[in-house]
């Protein structure tokens, strides 16, 4: 249908974020508290975008648009 070509089923699935895991398993083994040092990142980025969507009376809007920001922060960080 469509002109759809068919996968085969014998076909390995694609895993997503396979290395994101594989890299904080590791990161973890050998850094104590990564994942609070990565939110120590998030929290405060998410905060100011909060803090900044107040002072425009948009907190809402603003938390919706900075929260990937915020996780871009703390994923470059990590």
């Amino acid at each position: 249908m469509f002109g759809r070509k068919k996968r085969d089923p014998n076909a390995p699935k694609k895993v997503r974020f396979k290395t994101i895991r594989d890299a904080y398993s590791l990161a973890r083994k050998h850094y104590k508290f990564v994942f609070l040092r990565c939110l120590a990142i998030f929290a405060p980025l998410w905060g100011l975008g909060i803090g900044i969507g107040a002072l425009f009376n948009r907190p809402g809007y603003a938390a919706f648009l900075t929260f990937p920001l915020a996780f871009l922060g703390a994923f470059f960080y990590f």
